[in-house]
């Protein structure tokens, strides 16, 4: 009798909405720490942060990171986005030119900016949820001699332009947001 009241409590949940949200399960899996994303050409290493509402319910989750080599994120990238896409989520419009060209070596010159567009920025939606990916390259430089990279401006201990290094890094970000939740029950419609 007991099973049978549960298994009905769950069905009406269910059927009523009561299901768990997408981005509470994120947070559940992901919460707020630092996250290994696996690859075949390596590790990402991300940091989850948690944005929540006037309600103190979470509306999104972000996870974002660096690297030096571009192809993990190009493979992360195709992944998730074939996933989506397997679970109904439809690619905005304004990128539906580069559904034709997804392929790992296209993302990973569009994040180094190969093709000029200075990154990748996808969007994904289903029902409240979007789930956004990009990704672009940087130049730190980092002092030989120091063994330091150089903040903005920062030029101490550089005698000649030869203790200077160019190196290259990616940043990358994914997030998915549950628009439904943004405001909280206190949002009001804005008139201008």
């Amino acid at each position: 009798m007991r099973t049978t009241i549960t298994m009905l409590m769950v069905l009406i949940f269910t059927v009523l909405g009561f299901a768990q949200n997408k981005v509470d399960e994120l947070v559940k899996d992901y919460g707020e720490n630092e996250i290994t994303l696996y690859t075949t050409n390596g590790e990402l290493i991300g940091k989850s942060v948690v944005s929540r509402n006037s309600d103190k319910l979470p509306y999104s989750i972000k996870i974002s990171g660096n690297t030096t080599d571009s192809s993990k994120i190009a493979e992360l990238f195709l992944s998730l986005f074939k996933d989506k896409e397997e679970e109904g989520y439809k690619l905005s419009d304004s990128y539906h030119m580069m559904k034709n060209n997804m392929n790992k070596r296209y993302i990973q010159n569009v994040i180094s900016g190969t093709y000029g567009e200075g990154g990748i920025n996808v969007e994904y939606t289903k029902e409240q949820y979007t789930f956004k990916a990009s990704a672009s390259s940087f130049i730190e430089y980092f002092n030989t001699k120091t063994g330091k990279y150089l903040k903005d401006g920062d030029s101490h201990g550089v005698n000649e332009v030869f203790d200077i290094r160019e190196d290259t890094f990616y940043k990358f970000e994914i997030e998915m947001i549950d628009s439904s939740r943004l405001g909280g029950k206190k949002a009001t419609k804005f008139k201008f």
